[in-house]
């Protein structure tokens, strides 16, 4: 297996990841052959592969997805005097929560001279949770492959080609829509985050939730706000977001909230 760099690139941090491993995870292989690269990151002449991730999974229009691994198999040729190692590929997306764009990037190539039809491959999937990386949910399974330089040896033309036969592997699973069910031993976070500004900071707000069928209205206990007398604080996802509906407060040291 060989290949110089995998990193995490955006903005922000991603929270969002299954607590368990995926048991209905595909493989996506993407084509980039004559694929070339030309420019640094974000240079508007690069190359862009648009990929619908959930189309490729056979999910609906708009349905999120999670990656949980890359791999690839390329054939890279320098043009000119750039390095193997300067061409580097990223696969983007935007964050559901956040509206983000975040990217992983990586270098098939560790050489640091010209090379001609360089084969290079990662012998399988690296599994980006083994690998430190947590890539998150990906709004409406949409992700886009970029081609760039991390230094750009020719302002006026590009850098390098992946030759005929390169390809990109995408392991990668459906989030389930609402109303459907999730897969034994899998967890999902559904929406963003919740915090609740009004309670105490030792309230011990999640220490027992539960989620309706639909998975659009949840309660959150918090048994030791106030003087233990607790509290159930309902909400209901609108629009991707967790809105609060109502909460019931206890009276006495009755620790309302300890479970729901």
């Amino acid at each position: 297996m060989t290949f110089k760099t995998l990193l995490l690139i955006g903005i922000g941090t991603c929270s969002l990841f299954t607590a368990a491993p995926l048991i209905n995870a595909e493989i996506i292989t993407v084509d980039i052959s004559n694929s070339q690269s030309f420019n640094g990151r974000g240079d508007p002449g690069n190359r862009v592969l648009q990929v619908d991730l959930a189309a490729r999974l056979g999910g609906t229009a708009g349905q999120d997805v999670i990656v949980t691994g890359i791999g690839w198999d390329t054939i890279y040729s320098s043009i000119g005097v750039s390095w193997g190692s300067q061409a580097r590929i990223a696969l983007g997306w935007i964050k559901f929560d956040t509206g983000l764009p975040r990217a992983l990037g990586f270098t098939p190539s560790a050489t640091d001279d010209v090379v001609t039809n360089e084969a290079n491959s990662t012998g399988g999937i690296i599994k980006l949770a083994e690998a430190g990386v947590t890539c998150g949910k990906i709004k409406a399974g949409l992700s886009a492959i970029t081609f760039y330089e991390t230094y750009d040896d020719d302002t006026a033309g590009p850098d390098g080609i992946f030759e005929a036969g390169s390809t990109i592997a995408i392991e990668a699973e459906l989030v389930p829509l609402h109303g459907q069910t999730l897969w034994e031993g899998q967890n999902y976070q559904i929406g963003p985050d919740v915090a609740d500004v009004d309670l105490d900071l030792n309230a011990e707000f999640g220490k027992s939730v539960s989620l309706s069928g639909t998975g659009k209205r949840m309660a959150i206990g918090a048994p030791e706000q106030g003087n233990r007398d607790g509290r159930v604080s309902i909400y209901e996802e609108t629009r991707g977001k967790w809105c609060k509906m109502q909460s019931i407060t206890g009276k006495g040291v009755s620790l309302l909230g300890d479970k729901v």
